[in-house]
């Protein structure tokens, strides 16, 4: 049996959590990634809840708008399961003039 994985980013909360929760139902091992390591370790116990609970979950606290972290995620990844069949970048960076992309 041929398990995927997805990375997923921002996964701590709703869009990112939705996406999780739907790789999981699908089957897919994740590795999700959040600046918060608490509301990561939430997301997490709620995409178990929602998802399949044969998945496997990763967590990996960071800001991915550090080259170091975006490195060592895809690194952990790798480790854990091989290859990574996706990758869900979701990044918003909010600065005091406003929004950054």
């Amino acid at each position: 049996m041929n398990i995927k994985s997805a990375v997923i980013t921002g996964s701590s909360r709703g869009i990112g959590e939705a996406i999780a929760i739907e790789f999981s139902k699908a089957g897919y091992n994740l590795v999700i990634n959040s600046r918060d390591q608490e509301e990561l370790s939430i997301s997490k116990e709620e995409i178990i809840r929602a998802g399949n609970n044969s998945t496997r979950i990763v967590t990996f606290p960071g800001d991915i708008s550090e080259e170091d972290v975006c490195i060592d995620i895809i690194k952990t990844a790798a480790q854990e399961f091989g290859t990574i069949d996706v990758l869900v970048m979701l990044v918003l960076t909010v600065r005091k003039k406003g929004l950054q992309r």
